[in-house]
């Protein structure tokens, strides 16, 4: 399971939760007096900025239409910790309620580019401090009837505890996968015989990934961190995964490596037409000349020849069986 996707199963349980204990504590007639704030703080521009959309939506709605359900959490915090007129807590459930905020504003805003292990330690950190919450609220907010409170915690605590087990467990299985990958690679890059070793490991990931789990992506992050890691026998799958991608200059970094190797063996003849195509099109940063780059590999033998018209490479195949097929080709880019 994909943290990205199992972090929203944390940010609805904290908003539920969070919802459900405004609803016990907030005061009779509260839209009209939030109403009334809000419409202070926007017209006189008094932290404006953290009223204006419950505003918005108020006056969108209708002020008795606006419920509970239509806050969030930063906005149930907002009102917890500075709308005295329309609900009152104990400082104990305020600092609660800030982290739940401070959890929210963290676990809500993903650059993308984080970690999936720290994502899985932020969901679990946010869990800790929900079940704190829970807990704070039963202990200090006694005006809550004794068998409401005892109600809120028996629903919420058991679904904290679920979902930070599973979590925990998709953590631990995240962990363990990290390492294998980095034994792997190792196993590899130590290796006497190195193209031995990858194509045994390789076969490895692709039926257990591709074939049994049809898990792509789990396959292509440890071809991706085979590359980083220097495994050459890696970069041209994971300059092909780049390229469908769209990340042309991470693309072009593998295949421009592989090119000016002097093993031939690195010359896969596939992936060199895929970087001489990448510079006909000038999908990257670096500028060079792609012409070169097919005849290198006319001269390793290969049987690439201009199309009838001239507007194409065609890569020919040599078997008999074959009759000649075109198995690949590049468009040659009209002359400026």
């Amino acid at each position: 399971m994909n943290i990205r996707n199992r972090m929203p199963d944390v940010v609805k349980l904290r908003c539920n939760a969070c919802q459900e204990f405004l609803e016990m504590v907030i005061n009779p007639g509260w839209q009209e007096k939030l109403y009334s704030i809000a419409k202070d703080a926007v017209e006189n521009n008094h932290f404006a900025d953290n009223y204006i959309a419950a505003y918005e939506k108020m006056r969108d709605l209708g002020v008795q239409n606006y419920i509970i359900s239509d806050m969030d959490v930063s906005f149930i915090a907002q009102v917890i910790r500075f709308c005295g007129s329309v609900v009152s807590v104990k400082g104990a459930t305020k600092d609660a309620v800030i982290k739940l905020k401070d959890d929210r504003n963290l676990t809500n805003h993903s650059n993308e580019n984080e970690d999936e292990e720290e994502l899985y330690l932020r969901g679990l950190l946010a869990l800790c401090d929900l079940r704190n919450f829970v807990r704070v609220v039963d202990k200090v907010e006694v005006s809550i009837p004794d068998e409401n409170r005892l109600a809120f915690r028996n629903k919420y605590i058991p679904l904290i505890d679920e979902l930070q087990d599973l979590l925990d467990e998709e953590r631990i299985q995240l962990v363990q996968g990290k390492k294998e990958r980095k034994k792997d690679i190792k196993r590899i890059l130590e290796s006497d015989a190195p193209d031995r070793e990858w194509s045994d490991v390789i076969e490895i990931y692709m039926k257990k990934n591709l074939s049994m789990n049809k898990d792509k992506d789990s396959y292509f992050l440890f071809i991706i961190e085979a590359a980083e890691a220097g495994v050459v026998q890696a970069y041209s799958q994971a300059a092909d995964h780049y390229y469908e991608l769209g990340e042309y200059d991470r693309a072009e970094y593998y295949l421009h490596f592989l090119f000016m190797s002097e093993d031939i063996k690195l010359h896969d003849v596939n992936s060199m037409m895929l970087l001489a195509d990448m510079y006909f099109k000038e999908l990257c940063a670096r500028n060079e000349d792609g012409h070169e780059i097919i005849q290198k590999l006319i001269s390793e033998g290969n049987n690439i020849v201009k199309s009838n018209d001239e507007k194409r490479y065609e890569l020919i195949s040599k078997s008999p069986v074959m009759k000649g097929k075109c198995l690949n080709f590049v468009e040659i880019p009209n002359k400026k």
